[in-house]
C-alpha cells in the first residue's frame, strides 16, 4: 500500500473508531488515536483468528501504568488444563516518548520494571502503528499463539502422551 493510500486508511480507521466508539476518552480507556488504533487491531486480530484474548487498557504495574496488558489462553481438550501467556503493549506517540533523553530513559526504566516482573513488552511507535497497526498487532498475537502452542505441546508430550503409552 502505498503510503497516500496508509495515510487515508489510517484516517479513515480512527473516523470509524470515534464513529463506532465515540471519543477517544471513551473507547475502552484509551488515551490517544494510537491506542484506540492498537485496541482495534488486537481485537480484529484475535475475532479473525478465533483467538482468546483480553485486552485491558491503561494497565497498573506498580507505580506504572501499561498502555495495553494483553491475555492469551487454551485449555486442553483432554484434562482442562489452562495454558496462558500475557504481554504489555506501549504504544508511543512523538509527543510523550523518546522526544528528549529522559523520556526515553523512563520508558526504558518502564520496560526493566515489566521485565523484571516476568512480562514481555511490545512497545511500537506512532510511525510504526501509524504505518501498518495490523503488523503490529499481528507480531503481539504471533507471539502469544507461539507461547501457547510450545506449552500446550509440552504438556501434551509430559501428561497425555504418557498417559497413551500405558
Amino acid at each position: 500500500m502505498s503510503d497516500s493510500n496508509q495515510d487515508r486508511f489510517n484516517a479513515s480507521l480512527v473516523k470509524w473508531i470515534e464513529n463506532y466508539y465515540g471519543p477517544v476518552s471513551e473507547v475502552a480507556g484509551c488515551e490517544s488515536p494510537i491506542e484506540q488504533m492498537m485496541f482495534l487491531a488486537l481485537s480484529t486480530t484475535a475475532s479473525l483468528y478465533g483467538e482468546t484474548l483480553q485486552i485491558n487498557t491503561q494497565y497498573r504495574i506498580d507505580d506504572y501504568r501499561a498502555d495495553f496488558y494483553v491475555r492469551s489462553w487454551e485449555v486442553c481438550s483432554k484434562c482442562k488444563a489452562t495454558f496462558e501467556r500475557s504481554v504489555i503493549v506501549e504504544c508511543d506517540g512523538h509527543d510523550f516518548h523518546e522526544r528528549t533523553k529522559e523520556q526515553a530513559s523512563r520508558d526504558k526504566k518502564r520496560d526493566r520494571i515489566f521485565q523484571q516482573k516476568g512480562y514481555t513488552v511490545f512497545r511500537f511507535t506512532g510511525s510504526d502503528i501509524w504505518k501498518d497497526v495490523f503488523e503490529c498487532a499481528g507480531e503481539v498475537t504471533n507471539f502469544l499463539r507461539e507461547q501457547i502452542e510450545a506449552l500446550s505441546i509440552d504438556h501434551w508430550i509430559s501428561h497425555h502422551q504418557e498417559a497413551s503409552a500405558e
